[in-house]
């Protein structure tokens, strides 16, 4: 079997499940999520966000780890003590699974694509390679379960219909956590820039988790519709399948706005994203490993 760990928010737990997915699909085995981690609401430690298991607002339902899967190798009362646990699991195979945590984040990872049956994987995975040989196959199981809702019909009816853009700001604890990138309103107005020149009459749905400051501070040469929170439905599935029906992106460093533009089927939608992603161990990690050729990066 295939054990891989959950963590972070829907984005974090859609790129988990599709190495999972992979590699299960690679050895002709189970694939199982471990939610240990994710749901304990025991874990200490510095910029700790509690997150929910999201992967149900699609038609996935992967099987649960057991819990004496989840104490042996990922669940830990604070971060140091997982840290430790890590460490142990990775210097020594005492258990019945081996065990594989990512090294380099944004980086793709040899060890991973050569992984045998039984295994547990523990990181972000936050790479195309992983999973684009099931591409495919990912697009069928990524349905959302509910459709949408009678209250957004019309908006969905409406994004479907012009040359829409969904502008996607993420904030929130973004603004917090310095080993996130925050995108400035100058990467809004450079990306707006680059749609002019390939979109003749734009209109711009901004989504965010702040869009009060979205409206104090971005402004466009067009149509501008800010999709409040009213929009965002529970765990905000609404605004994520709404943000699907766009016809272009503009994305922040977030993988939730990532994953929008990637269930989007259109086959001449233009993706901007930012050329940095996040600040790791003193310097900028790049997006090379989450853009597809065609996708635009500044």
């Amino acid at each position: 079997m295939i054990v891989v760990e959950l963590m972070g928010g829907l984005g974090n737990q859609l790129f988990q499940y599709a190495l999972g997915r992979s590699l299960a699909i690679q050895n002709k085995t189970d694939l199982f999520v471990d939610t240990g981690f994710l749901m304990s609401r025991n874990v200490t430690g510095r910029n700790i966000v509690y997150r929910n298991y999201d992967l149900d607002i699609f038609t996935l339902k992967p099987p649960i780890a057991k819990p004496s899967v989840s104490q042996r190798y990922g669940t830990s009362p604070s971060v140091s003590i997982r840290f430790i646990k890590k460490s142990f699991n990775r210097a020594i195979k005492t258990g019945p699974l081996e065990y594989i945590a990512e090294q380099t984040p944004f980086q793709y990872d040899q060890r991973v694509a050569r992984a045998s049956d039984n295994v547990y994987v523990s990181g972000y995975w936050q790479s195309i390679r992983y999973f684009q040989e099931i591409k495919d196959q990912l697009k069928l199981e990524f349905r959302f379960a509910n459709p949408i809702p009678a209250f957004a019909a019309e908006l969905t009816e409406e994004l479907q219909k012009k040359e829409s853009v969904c502008v996607h700001v993420r904030r929130s604890d973004f603004v917090t956590n310095s080993r996130h990138n925050i995108i400035q309103p100058d990467y809004y107005e450079r990306a707006e820039r680059i749609i002019r020149e390939r979109v003749a009459k734009p209109t711009y749905y901004v989504f965010s988790d702040d869009i009060d400051w979205c409206r104090t501070n971005l402004r466009f040469n067009a149509t501008t519709i800010y999709v409040g929170n009213e929009w965002a439905g529970e765990r905000a599935q609404t605004y994520l399948q709404l943000m699907t029906f766009c016809r272009h992106y503009i994305i922040p460093n977030s993988t939730f706005g990532w994953w929008a533009a990637w269930l989007n089927n259109g086959f001449d939608k233009i993706v901007i994203m930012p050329q940095k992603w996040v600040y790791d161990r003193s310097g900028f990690v790049s997006s090379d490993e989450l853009a597809y050729p065609e996708w635009i990066r500044i």
